[in-house]
């Protein structure tokens, strides 16, 4: 299925390769090439800050990889420098690297095929309190869905409708756009971390 791009933001944090997987729908068929121009303006800017505002300064980003994905064959791939590294914003060190925060994601499609989820981490180790995440970590994650649903949806501002972020399924081929994200305050262990897990 040409039409589904997936995006990986290459980020690391003490040595430690940290990839969040991001899908999204090629709606007017301009394939990675147009996806990674418009990734490189910032990833977009407003997104990328308020990743920033949730991760400890130990955790760095400085590329995007994006590459067509056809059916579960990767396609044809673009890596693209963001021109400067992103440094998270958390004045902290990091927590264990496999505690996250994640975000369940939801489609207008019920059942299992019409949800997914990402791993947004490394937590900074302040802003977890006995398993849970500290209010001020609730917050900047919730301001980063909003971004994520106002920018990367089909009416978001930053694709101007040429590109949808949604939930691909390997099993089923099937992708259906996100509609809502919804945050779970209780914090994650992510016990793998490789390619098309998330962060």
């Amino acid at each position: 299925m040409s039409d589904i791009m997936e995006v990986i933001l290459k980020g690391a944090c003490v040595g430690q390769a940290i990839y969040n997987v991001w899908h999204f729908q090629d709606i007017n068929d301009l394939g990675p090439v147009g996806l990674a121009a418009d990734l490189a303006l910032g990833g977009p800017p407003s997104v990328m800050t308020r990743l920033m505002a949730c991760l400890c300064n130990d955790y760095t980003i400085s590329s995007i990889l994006t590459r067509s994905n056809i059916d579960t064959t990767p396609g044809p791939q673009i890596e693209t420098s963001l021109g400067s590294t992103f440094t998270g914003a958390v004045a902290d060190s990091a927590g264990a690297l496999t505690v996250s925060a994640v975000v369940k994601w939801l489609t207008a499609v019920g059942g299992r095929s019409g949800r997914g989820r990402s791993y947004f981490g490394v937590i900074p180790q302040s802003r977890v309190v006995d398993g849970t995440l500290h209010n001020d970590e609730i917050t900047s994650l919730n301001l980063l869905v909003a971004e994520i649903l106002s920018q990367l949806t089909t009416g978001g501002a930053f694709f101007n409708g040429d590109y949808a972020f949604g939930i691909w399924s390997d099993v089923l081929s099937q992708f259906n756009e996100v509609t809502n994200g919804i945050l779970r305050t209780a914090a994650k262990t992510q016990r793998r971390r490789q390619l098309g897990v998330g962060i």
